[in-house]
């Protein structure tokens, strides 16, 4: 009954659970059978529930009505409900009630109202946003101290929730990020340099990966949306084909001017050398990397979020696992050195891809992949191109960034370029989380911007800007009064730590005023205004920091090169802010 009246298996699981963990306790009645029965119970009434977001989703996919799927839900999970009630009921016994609680039925008001409005074929979002006032509604007037505030606070929780796969996932990928770098830095320093100086490269390439992704998700997302599965399934199958077009010419172009590239910054041939037997390996893997991130936001946009974590989780934690095998060696495998490094990147992202074939393989989505939807059609590939496009400029406008800061840097010394690796490494600890807690408000910033609800904008923007700088200031504390053990992670120079510790020092200043930026280019992504967010993005990484840290390391030295990261972000605040105020007051 809870998990049809709220539409969810795992919120009924989390409340049910504890109680049945109690009787166990308290009764003879195995905890196994316990747990499989609430589990059982809640996949039951998550199936029937016309709330469900898997109904939502696969009616409005499939083009059918909710009663329809009710019915077809029912005839196929009732026999199995009877049957196993039948066979609990013969293999229970007599017990007796030890105790009698009260209950307050004005309490079951909130998901009897849902049920009813749910079958009687209310709008979806009515139903939600009348169960979530009858729900604080009856708090109010049944619960001792719960205030309207607290009802607020209940709320925040539960937006708060919706970020936690994101979240998690770029925990995931920026902990992946930071382990590789260590164990590349045991090898040497030049390996560390060597890492360093492919990166913007290999960012550059991971940014068309997911820049052109994004416009494949969106795409995908808007033809469901509109009922159009085949043309949804047309969006997917081009945008695979492109990705893969893609990947091989990343290969291509990649290794053949990677040599030339090392050597703008650095004479040095065994450390050219390690450069290119590193990004060699990585770049003959970018065929399945832009695979797998193209499968990732197909997932993505088709509701699937579990999976694409599922994913990048077993894709990194191998990554992980064969760093020290194949970088150090371990019985019969040889020490590969950095190519070892590279070898286990490539092996974690095809697993991660193998992930993907095998759920696409074996579960039903609302879209898939087809010989028959190859036909040409530009006007597709053009959309998808126009929206990918402009992410994947944000995207690469670090790996620009980078380049432009190694040549300022290697003037000075190569140890100053090991610190801008590390430096680049530990930040993404601190703005892959904070990226995560953006994604989650994008649609609900949309939707309500949609619906005319400009003071629930207001809140999400004010909200999302608070846990960002909550995060980034956690940061700034972090490199202030630990910024030697950070650096005694990835190197044991005196010299670099030295400089590293100044950089962290330094850099970290900008931190929790980057919070406005990062925000308000999110936001305006989730309003459908990309080029105003890449303005945003144009000033951080480009049209101030360029020009001020070329200026300030003539009078500073490298340290002005750290400078010029905390007054870019102060500036960029001052520019982003009314960015966003002015395109959200264009209604």
């Amino acid at each position: 009954f809870i998990s049809t009246a709220m539409g969810t298996s795992m919120g009924t699981v989390a409340a049910i659970a504890p109680i049945a963990v109690g009787v166990g306790e308290q009764t003879d009645i195995p905890l196994a059978l316990l747990l499989g029965v609430v589990m059982s119970g809640a996949m039951f009434g998550d199936n029937l529930s016309m709330i469900s977001d898997t109904t939502i989703a696969a009616t409005r996919t499939q083009g059918c009505e909710m009663k329809d799927k009710f019915r077809m839900n029912l005839l196929i999970a009732l026999p199995a409900a009877l049957v196993t009630l039948a066979l609990l009921w013969f293999a229970g016994a007599s017990g007796q009630v030890v105790r009698h609680e009260e209950y307050q039925f004005i309490r079951v008001i909130p998901y009897l109202a849902i049920l009813v409005m749910a079958l009687a074929g209310v709008n979806v979002f009515i139903v939600l946003l009348a169960g979530i006032v009858f729900t604080g509604a009856v708090g109010i007037a049944s619960v001792d101290g719960y205030t309207p505030i607290r009802w607020c606070k209940d709320i925040y929780s539960g937006f708060v929730g919706m970020n936690e796969i994101m979240v998690l996932s770029m925990l995931v990928n920026s902990l992946y990020n930071i382990v590789d770098s260590l164990f590349v830095a045991q090898i040497s320093e030049d390996a560390m340099t060597a890492l360093s100086l492919v990166f913007p490269i290999q960012n550059f390439a991971n940014a068309i990966a997911i820049g052109f992704g994004i416009g494949i998700n969106a795409m995908i997302a808007l033809y469901l949306g509109a009922g159009d599965r085949k043309k949804a399934e047309t969006a997917a199958t081009h945008g695979m084909a492109l990705s893969l077009i893609h990947g091989i010419l990343i290969t291509i172009l990649s290794i053949a001017i990677m040599p030339g590239f090392l050597r703008r910054f650095t004479g040095d041939e065994s450390l050219i050398s390690s450069g290119i037997t590193y990004s060699t390996i990585v770049f003959l893997f970018a065929t399945i990397n832009m695979a797998a991130l193209a499968f990732e936001k197909m997932f993505q946009a088709v509701g699937r979020m579990k999976v694409t974590m599922v994913a990048l989780i077993f894709g990194c934690v191998c990554n992980i696992i064969l760093d020290p095998i194949l970088i150090f060696g371990l019985g019969p495998v040889p020490a590969l050195g950095i190519a070892g490094a590279a070898l286990a990147t490539g092996i974690g992202q095809l697993l991660s891809l193998c992930v993907y074939l095998v759920v696409y393989a074996r579960t039903e989505l609302p879209i898939r992949l087809r010989r028959s939807c190859l036909c040409p059609d530009a006007a597709l590939d053009g959309k998808l191109y126009a929206i990918g496009v402009p992410a994947i400029l944000n995207l690469a406008l670090p790996s620009l960034l980078v380049t432009f800061l190694n040549g300022l840097l290697a003037a000075f010394s190569q140890s100053y370029v090991v610190v801008l690796g590390i430096y680049y490494k530990l930040q993404t600890f601190l703005y892959l989380p904070a990226n995560g807690i953006v994604q989650g408000m994008r649609p609900l910033i949309g939707y309500n911007y949609g619906a005319k609800e400009h003071a629930r904008v207001k809140k999400l923007y004010e909200l999302t800007l608070i846990m960002s700088a909550a995060i980034m200031a956690a940061g700034t504390v972090i490199c202030l009064f630990a910024s030697r053990p950070l650096m005694q992670m990835f190197t044991s120079s005196p010299e670099t730590i030295a400089y590293g510790e100044t950089a962290l020092r330094i850099i970290c200043l900008g931190f929790i005023v980057s919070a406005v930026s990062t925000t308000s280019s999110g936001a305006l992504e989730g309003l459908g205004k990309g080029a105003e967010s890449l303005v945003i993005s144009l000033c951080r990484y480009i049209i101030f920091i360029m020009p001020l840290a070329a200026v300030l390391c003539h009078f500073l030295g490298a340290n002005g090169v750290w400078h010029a990261f905390w007054v870019t972000e102060v500036l960029s605040a001052l520019v982003a802010y009314p960015v966003y105020r002015k395109a959200v007051a264009k209604r």
